[in-house]
């Protein structure tokens, strides 16, 4: 019983409701159901139209943490409302059937170099800004600021060409295999055996740290800002002090650590041989367990669920029983990147950057043997390489949000999708 409101004869109870609390009501119901109220008359139709109902279906729907602030949602002109209706349908469009082309595209500059492609790109969601940051096979960091590109053309850069929101920094004198960004700070991977750690104001370099091999990745721990994670081709997991700049701990492995990721109790690492694998405790920095069955070029942790990405298969298990896949995708190229985000797995490899669909135990065995969209596949530009001669994409690293799409070849481009 609702006080203090007169109900209206043949006017239904909902209706005498306050339009917002009627959207924190319409919110609880299944997408199906808030159509059809969408359609009864005016008043349930401006309900229906309240951020909070769109906002938790859009949660649910891409399984996002993602606060309702850092979502663009344009207004409807018709109501001066925020328009997620609109905003779910545009995001719908771009994840099930692929922009005809990028939205932008960088392609390397001439350096006259031996090798001139990129290995590895980034952005920051955190920064609601559009700079990418990427690691090219020649040593540098590029950092670039697509807002100041122009949609739809492909574009080009001269050395030292700021104005166009294009800036290198010399950072390694072998590829930059993995670049993460935090604050102020850079922190780079590369092939020379180095962790670089940048201050991005001052545009130099404030610290080196050194492995005994190629480092391939690098990560922030997320418990605890002043540590630094690491994986290398000399067989360990890296913990480090970031302040005294020594590693306080390491965990071997029976070969190359090529990916691990980590979130707030374990983390998980690997490299591309069999019995690889492991499940080590955050707080602890031990070893849990051994992951049987298992070699992975990519690790990607979301909620109780990882992506593991190897040379001709991708897969995700459940933490929870982390010995047996909840579904494998057979993939006939190498996987060299993977993003996931509980819901959708991008993955870049050989032949192109590709979306799968992740919903436990629904898909089908043509969703496990053939990707839902191909990003690359209207793109109408083989990127060459350069070993063999012959035009292959080549598609190394990925980086997704609800609304975007970054990826990177070595043989020298790096594309955006965005939903528009």
């Amino acid at each position: 019983k609702i006080t203090g409101l007169e109900m209206e004869e043949g006017r239904l109870g909902l209706e005498a409701l306050p339009v917002e609390l009627l959207g924190v009501v319409l919110q609880y119901l299944p997408l199906r159901d808030i159509a059809s109220t969408f359609q009864l008359n005016k008043a349930l139709y401006t309900a229906t139209r309240q951020g909070p109902v769109w906002f938790e279906l859009f949660r649910k729907f891409y399984r996002s943490n993602t606060a309702r602030d850092e979502v663009q949602v344009p207004c409807d002109p018709t109501t001066g409302l925020p328009d997620w209706l609109g905003t779910l349908k545009r995001l719908s469009v771009f994840w099930n059937t692929a922009p005809r082309t990028w939205t932008y595209s960088l392609k390397c500059p001439d350096m006259s170099r031996a090798e001139t492609g990129y290995r590895w790109v980034t952005f920051n969601p955190e920064d609601n800004d559009d700079t990418l940051y990427i690691g090219a096979t020649s040593g540098h960091v590029i950092i670039w600021d697509t807002s100041k590109a122009t949609k739809g053309r492909e574009f080009q850069p001269k050395l030292g060409d700021e104005d166009n929101g294009y800036v290198e920094l010399l950072s390694h004198k072998q590829w930059v295999r993995c670049v993460r960004k935090h604050g102020d700070r850079l922190y780079t991977a590369s092939s020379d055996h180095t962790i670089g750690i940048w201050s991005l104001s001052a545009r130099e370099r404030i610290a080196t740290l050194t492995h005994g091999n190629q480092v391939n990745l690098v990560q922030l721990q997320c418990t605890d800002y002043s540590k630094l994670l690491s994986g290398s081709d000399d067989r360990t997991l890296n913990f480090w002090d970031i302040e005294t700049r020594t590693a306080i701990h390491s965990i071997s492995h029976n070969s190359w650590v090529l990916g691990f990721d980590h979130n707030e109790s374990c983390v998980i690492s690997a490299g591309n041989t069999t019995n690889n694998c492991f499940l080590s405790d955050l707080r602890t920095r031990e070893i849990r367990e051994q992951l049987r069955d298992c070699s992975a070029r990519f690790v990607k942790l979301n909620g109780p669920y990882v992506a593991i990405g190897g040379d001709s298969k991708f897969m995700i298990r459940d933490l929870r029983a982390i010995h047996s896949n909840l579904v494998s995708y057979a993939n006939p190229s190498i996987v060299w990147g993977l993003d996931f985000d509980g819901t959708r797995l991008v993955a870049a490899n050989d032949n192109g950057v590709q979306r799968w669909a992740f919903h436990q135990g629904s898909e089908s065995e043509s969703d496990k043997q053939n990707p839902l969209v191909d990003f690359t596949s209207r793109r109408g530009i083989k990127a060459k390489n350069k070993r063999t001669n012959t035009k292959k994409e080549a598609w190394q690293s990925v980086k997704s949000t609800h609304d975007r799409i970054a990826a990177a070849t070595v043989s020298g481009s790096v594309c955006v999708w965005m939903a528009h």
